[in-house]
């Protein structure tokens, strides 16, 4: 055990250190700051999270990006004083009925009734630890010990924090005397010490400091179960008493199965001190099993009527090896050996010249993800009291136990000299290590070699899996939906409903047996080529393209293009030309096959292996370019790969959106060596997209086939939206990103794609103005000015809890927009309607057919609609299976429409995004989603590669918001919360503008000269 001698950290990031300010005469540079252009605002307060309410202090009638010198100006201190709100609730749509299309279907749903619930007064009270301790593991141990048990009967619910439930209205204990003199009520509240090192059995240390805590209980309110039964029977609206309810059995459900299985949040994991699948770099996946309390709709048709279910699922989860060593985790991880490590942990430099100062190095951007790990110590001659003392990682050092030097101070002669860690194990414990390794320190001060340091077992991998972890999960959580059934049946045992004491002593039953509801099977549409000619999928949910035509082309025929291979991106051998030439000529020929205008069938080809990526990009763009005439320039570049490196992936099509605005095309050479004809028509489909045309379009299955009729009646915008946000664990920025059909039928779609915050999912104003507003410009333009009358908004992964902030925020966002295009009918503007709709696949909703109506693993069959039985009560919500599974238990979409001006009858709203999911242009299948939505996910996976930095290590998980930036947006809450009329001074809104823009840089605008941004670029 070694003291930490390691030096100050230096502040490393984008950001400014907290006290910092700009230095003097510096000038940011171009297209990265916010608009000087600045003014108060009275707009009511913006979501809770902070970052989303900056842009209501800024003009958004000016671009973001203009440039903004950066103000020298005092910090904003002071404490937080209140805290944002929303405004008044806009009222959630109504259902007005239900679907009548299609044929009936019978479909068991993995929910499970409450059949009896609590119906006694249950008492709400607070716990207090220590002086408001906020250490969860700390607090769990108070509640635990027998001090605190004892003296509390039977049946008591805690949440792990702050909150206890019972039945008891008193504690049978004598109540303090309060400040004011007073005592409180006899029994509303009990206050002890708990001495934590007398009721361990562990040997205590001389001179250890006291382990003694005070616990306070105190009574706070009462739990009205009444109030749940009456919102079940439609006798009041949903409010806080109901949350409270809810809340309080999420607990109650909970409590027993914790007591012997591992509890992540709402699911259960058993064995998992035992090996699991493993996915590499140490990390193992298990099985377990999610319960979640629900209101759903009551059975039958009672309108408005809820009941309670229990929604049972597989949880399938990641854990760090158990007693693993962490020398063995970060080797395999960094890819190295022992004695190599502690160089690769090491800043990459050149001669005296550091190179990679600010992210440290590769190896220590891997090493990051060992912060947090919990571990215990084993080597020899330990002293007992450590052997089951567990630490947490707080850093790792570059120095191995010879390079590590501390003060020690000898206890027999009372010399205090600088030794190495090896020699100091070799000297008090005589113990010697095997290998070099690398050095932990823990965040009580203290360093440990990794060698010694093993893996407590049951941590979470919280950090996004590599490509080949998520290969080998896929491959482990997949299983078709009659062994899925079962192992729900097997979490459910595991759960013990029946025997549990926690539900007995509260009256809580569930009945074992899955929901059963009338499903509606819609009738899939006609999809429809060039020249008319249509194919019926009937249940498939596929076709083929095979004899079809698309039924758009390229817009201009195909000349200016060039090839190139790159050994860039893997281990697989190149190809030779040869075989390149003929792949290219099945290629053209294919096009034209399926209707593509291709005049050039020779394009150049050149080998850029060997050669840095961006000159070789620029090499082949510059080799197309000589061909063009003076008001031509090249319209495509593929190039062929020899395996999949994300980054250097990113860092092509970053070269080819941003540097040259030139459409592109990537292929594997595995697959340009088997020249596969559907292979070939994959990737046919993407091309014509990217060059103006598209593949097919579903004919409503109420029109008739070749009659050109489309499903909507009047002007209708189709806009997706979604914001994704960086892997688990990572610190980066979310991306926002925005797709708005283009055409009468909602085929053709533009997208883009900005940065909007660090994890905020409310898409910031000011993007509303920069990404949309160029998006509704280009359709004003493709239909002659025409203002559309109803604007379908879908928005992807936004849970219940953030409906509001979608239509207080987003939505008035979005009609704001429209105010500052110039030359438009604001009267026509204003007649505008909106229905908003959320679609979520993050749930655990599953469908397993009780009839016919199922394809051969078992599946429901796309069109697989359900409204009844396990949906809301009285909102219009519905799952909607569209696609079929290729592999596992399909998931179905969740669709809210929570908010309709134009009242759209269910059947045609329905059937219109079943029927459009036949649509996505880069595919033989209906899609699981809406295509609007699918097109804003592929957005903004491609705009990652846009990031200025070009390796995306700020996403990666190494950047985060500085302090000085935190709290210059927490100021800028409380100036919109107040109702004081509080604002932030001009110069305050100036310096929060540059924080922002450096913690939260804008991605690399694409190159717009060929008018990329009017194709479909990103499929």
């Amino acid at each position: 055990m070694i003291p930490s001698s390691s030096p100050t950290t230096p502040v490393r990031g984008g950001g400014l250190a907290s006290g910092q300010t700009p230095p003097p005469g510096t000038v940011p540079a171009p297209n990265t700051l916010a608009s000087n252009n600045v003014q108060r605002s009275n707009t009511p307060a913006s979501p809770s999270t902070p970052r989303s309410m900056i842009s209501n202090l800024i003009d958004l009638s000016s671009p973001r990006k203009a440039s903004l010198p950066p103000p020298n100006i005092p910090n904003l201190k002071g404490p937080i004083l209140i805290k944002p709100k929303l405004g008044e609730a806009i009222p959630i749509t109504e259902r007005p009925g239900f679907v009548g299309l299609g044929r009936e279907a019978k479909v068991n749903i993995n929910c499970y009734p409450i059949t009896a619930y609590p119906s006694k007064i249950i008492w709400q009270y607070d716990i207090t630890v220590g002086d408001s301790i906020d250490k969860r593991g700390l607090i769990q141990k108070v509640w635990d010990s027998n001090r605190v048990r004892n003296a509390l009967k039977p049946g008591w619910i805690f949440d792990g924090n702050k909150l206890a439930w019972s039945m008891e209205e008193r504690v049978p204990v004598v109540p303090i005397e309060l400040p004011n003199g007073k005592k409180e009520e006899q029994g509303i509240s009990w206050t002890t010490e708990v001495d934590l090192d007398a009721e361990s059995t562990k040997e205590k240390r001389a001179n250890a400091r006291p382990n003694v805590f005070r616990f306070r209980l105190v009574r706070t309110k009462k739990l009205d179960m009444f109030a749940l039964e009456a919102y079940l029977n439609k006798q009041t609206d949903f409010n806080s008493k109901v949350l409270e309810c809810m809340t309080f059995l999420d607990h109650l459900m909970r409590t027993g199965p914790s007591k012997y299985l591992l509890a992540i949040k709402r699911s259960f994991y058993s064995n998992v001190e035992k090996q699991g699948a493993h996915l590499g770099f140490h990390v193992y996946a298990y099985k377990g099993v999610y319960q979640a309390a629900r209101i759903a709709q009551a059975s039958g048709d009672r309108p408005g009527l809820a009941r309670l279910l229990v929604n049972a699922d597989v949880s399938n989860g990641c854990f760090w090896g158990p007693n693993v060593s962490l020398l063995a985790i970060i080797v395999e991880m960094i890819g190295t050996n022992h004695e190599q490590l502690v160089h690769d942990l090491r800043p990459r430099q050149i001669g005296k010249t550091v190179i990679d100062q600010k992210h440290d190095s590769p190896g220590m951007r891997q090493a990051l993800r060992l912060r947090g790990i919990r571990f215990k110590v084993k080597y020899r001659n330990m002293p007992p009291h450590l052997a089951d003392k567990v630490h947490v990682v707080d850093k790792v050092i570059s120095e191995n136990p010879e390079t590590y030097f501390f003060d020690y101070k000898d206890k027999t002669t009372g010399v205090t000299k600088k030794t190495s860690m090896a020699m100091y194990f070799h000297n008090v414990y005589d113990h010697d290590f095997d290998r070099a390794g690398a050095i932990v320190l823990t965040k009580g001060g203290v360093a440990y070699p990794m060698e010694i340091c093993y893996v407590v077992p049951g941590q979470r991998y919280p950090f996004k899996l590599y490509e080949h972890q998520t290969s080998a999960m896929i491959k482990f959580a997949v299983t078709r939906p009659d062994i899925r059934a079962s192992e729900i049946n097997k979490g459910i045992e595991s759960l013990n409903w029946a025997n549990d004491r926690y539900l007995q002593h509260y009256g809580l039953k569930i009945e074992k047996k899955m929901v059963q509801t009338r499903a509606r099977l819609l009738q899939p549409p006609r999809v429809e080529f060039g020249k008319k000619r249509t194919v019926d999928p009937k249940t498939n949910g596929q076709w083929s393209i095979e004899g079809q035509e698309f039924i758009e082309k390229n817009v201009q025929p195909l000349q200016h293009w060039g090839v190139m291979q790159l050994n860039h991106f893997g281990r697989q051998p190149q190809i030779g030309e040869a075989e390149i030439q003929h792949f290219l000529q099945l290629f053209t020929s294919e096009y034209v096959r399926y209707g593509g205008n291709v005049v050039n069938k020779r394009p150049i080809i050149m080998n850029g292996s060997g050669q840095d990526l961006g000159k070789a990009v620029a090499g082949l763009y510059a080799a197309v370019a000589k061909n063009c005439n003076a008001n031509e320039k090249p319209q495509l570049l593929v190039f062929i790969v020899n395996g999949k490196a994300k980054d250097n992936y990113d860092r092509l099509k970053k070269s080819c959106d941003c540097r040259f605005g030139v459409v592109s095309q990537v292929m594997q050479s595995i697959h340009v060596v088997k020249h596969a004809p559907q292979y070939i028509g994959n990737v046919l489909m993407k091309v014509n997209a990217k060059l103006g045309g598209c593949t097919a379009r579903a004919l409503p299955s109420t029109g008739k086939p070749g009659t050109g009729h489309t499903y909507f009646n009047t002007p209708t915008m189709i806009i997706g939206a979604d914001v994704s946000h960086p892997g688990p664990g990572a610190l980066g920025s979310s991306m926002a990103a925005v797709s708005v059909s283009l055409d009468k039928s909602g085929i053709k779609y533009v997208a883009a794609c900005e940065t909007n915050g660090h994890r905020i999912e409310v898409i910031a104003p000011w993007n509303w103005n920069e990404l949309v507003r160029p998006l509704l410009i280009q359709w004003l333009i493709k239909f002659n000015g025409t203002v559309p009358k109803h604007v379908i908004y879908i928005r992807d992964g936004v849970s219940a809890g953030q409906y509001q902030q979608i239509l207080q925020y987003e939505l008035r966002d979005m009609k704001n927009v429209w105010e500052t295009i110039p030359n438009l009918d604001m009267a026509k503007v204003k007649e505008i309607k909106y229905t908003v709709i959320i679609a979520s696949k993050r749930h655990h909703i599953r469908m397993f057919p009780a009839d016919h109506n199922k394809d051969r693993n078992n599946n429901a069959l796309p069109g697989t609609l359900v409204e009844r039985d396990v949906t809301t009560a009285r909102d219009w919500d519905f799952y909607l299976c569209a696609h079929k599974a290729i592999q596992g238990t399909s998931r179905p979409v969740h669709y809210a429409v929570i908010k309709d001006e134009m009242y759209v009858k269910p059947d045609y709203l329905i059937q219109m995004i079943y029927d459009q999911s036949y649509q996505y242009v880069r595919s033989t299948t209906s899609v699981s989603i809406h295509p609007a939505v699918y097109y804003a996910h592929l957005a903004a996976r491609r705009s990652v590669g846009h990031e200025r930095d070009s390796l995306g290590y700020g996403r990666g998980g190494t950047h985060k918001p500085s302090e000085e930036l935190e709290r210059a947006e927490l100021e800028a809450a409380n100036a919109l919360a107040s109702h004081t009329g509080k604002l932030l001074t001009t110069a305050a809104i100036k310096r929060l503008q540059y924080l922002t823009e450096q913690d939260n840089p804008p991605l690399v605008g694409m190159n717009n000269d060929i008018k990329i941004l009017e194709t479909m670029w990103f499929v």
